[in-house]
This record gives C-alpha cells, sequence and structure tokens, in this order.
C-alpha cells in the first residue's frame, strides 16, 4: 500500500492541478468579458475606450467601438499598413501619442446618448511643410535611383520623424461631439465625427496629400527621363 498511496497521491495532484488550471481558465474568461463589457457598459466608458484606441491609433480598438463595428474608413491610412509598417502610419501613431481629451458633458436620451469631449491634439501641419522643404533636394536626388518614388518617401517620412522628435508642433483644442446608440453589446459610435479626422492627422492631410503629388511627380519624371 505505499506504492497504492503514491498512486492516490500523484492522481490527487493531477486532479488538482487541472483543477486549478480550469479554475484559471475560467477566471480569465470572467476577467476578458468583464472587461470588455465595462467597456462600454456608459457613455462615458465608450468615450473613454474610443480616445484610449485614439491615442494608439489602434485601428481595430477604434472600429470596435463602432455600432457596426466601424468607424475608420480610410484608406490612406490602410494602404500603408503593408510593407515596411508604413512610414506614414508611424507617423500618425507618434502624433496621436500627444493627443489628450476631457469629457465636458454627457447627455442620455432613453437609447441614444451624446458624449462632447474637448480634445487636445498635435498640429503638425507646418512641420510637414518643412519638412517637404528640407528633403526637395533629396528628392531631387532620388532621381537618379532605381525607385524614385518609394526613395523620396522614404527620405521624406524618416526626416518628418526625425523632425516630429526634435520639435515640439504647435496644440490646438478641438471640440467633439460622439452620437451613441444602445446595442446588446453595450454603447456604440454611431460614426467618427468630421473633427476627430483632423486629430487622428494631426491636421495634416493638405499637406500630405501634396507631398504624395510631389512623390509622384518624381516618379513622373524618373520615367520621362
Amino acid at each position: 500500500d505505499v506504492v497504492y498511496s503514491k498512486q492516490i497521491l500523484r492522481k490527487g495532484r493531477m486532479t488538482m492541478k487541472r483543477t486549478i488550471a480550469l479554475l484559471c481558465a475560467l477566471a480569465l474568461v470572467a476577467f476578458t468579458l468583464t472587461a470588455c463589457g465595462s467597456g462600454y457598459s456608459s457613455p462615458q466608458k465608450t468615450a473613454q475606450t474610443f480616445f484610449a484606441a485614439v491615442q494608439s491609433l489602434d485601428l481595430d480598438a477604434i472600429n470596435d467601438c463602432g455600432e457596426n463595428g466601424r468607424l475608420v474608413e480610410w484608406d490612406l491610412i490602410q494602404q500603408t499598413e503593408s510593407g515596411d509598417e508604413g512610414q506614414l502610419l508611424a507617423f500618425l501613431r507618434e502624433l496621436a501619442a500627444k493627443i489628450s481629451y476631457r469629457i465636458t458633458d454627457t447627455t442620455v436620451d432613453g437609447d441614444t446618448a451624446a458624449v462632447q469631449a474637448a480634445v487636445d491634439y498635435a498640429d503638425a501641419s507646418m512641420l510637414v511643410k518643412s519638412t517637404m522643404t528640407d528633403v526637395m533636394a533629396d528628392m531631387l536626388m532620388a532621381l537618379l535611383s532605381d525607385d524614385g518614388e518609394a526613395d523620396a518617401q522614404t527620405r521624406f517620412f524618416a526626416k518628418l520623424r526625425e523632425n516630429l522628435k526634435a520639435e515640439t508642433p504647435g496644440t490646438q483644442t478641438v471640440d467633439v461631439t460622439l452620437s451613441m446608440v444602445k446595442t446588446d453589446d453595450g454603447w456604440r459610435i454611431r460614426e467618427l465625427p468630421d473633427a476627430m479626422l483632423t486629430v487622428l492627422t494631426g491636421n495634416t492631410t493638405e499637406m500630405l496629400q501634396e507631398a504624395a503629388q510631389t512623390f509622384s511627380g518624381v516618379a513622373s519624371a524618373q520615367v520621362e527621363a
């Protein structure tokens, strides 16, 4: 019976380990469900979840806050997800880290709500413009490379991110209203406010479009040459 007792002891230990593992798994599932649910349990919590996703430019998390699981319909960002991680996306994430907000008012009317917030963001429009000037000579030299447009973009975004670290863009404040609806999965945002596009891009949309046109011009000149 010593051997028999040891066998029983081993089985008991194995059973205990399985039980502990199961309890841990259940606890993890419960924690996950609670965490996910609590993020949308009220209009204010949904707003907090949304802005936390904005500050890290987590596109999936931003979209999860939407009524239909979709808030960001922005080709400019989506196109940069491939290749070298997207220098534009990396730049925008660095800008997003500078965003701050404060909720100023919350109005609830049955299954609809409106959360107002004052959002501070880094206005990098002039930074983009000055960087274009800084790298113009390098971009012209890119004409001599085998991949002029790609090389020009790499030079531009590398310099842009370098300048962002060296300089502090001015801060702008914009008022944002998040319109929400109560769903089976909690409170969700109906659509992305137009003002949030300015926030997400650091007010650089027009300047970045101008940069894109310049890159295309470099590529066209290379082909003609």
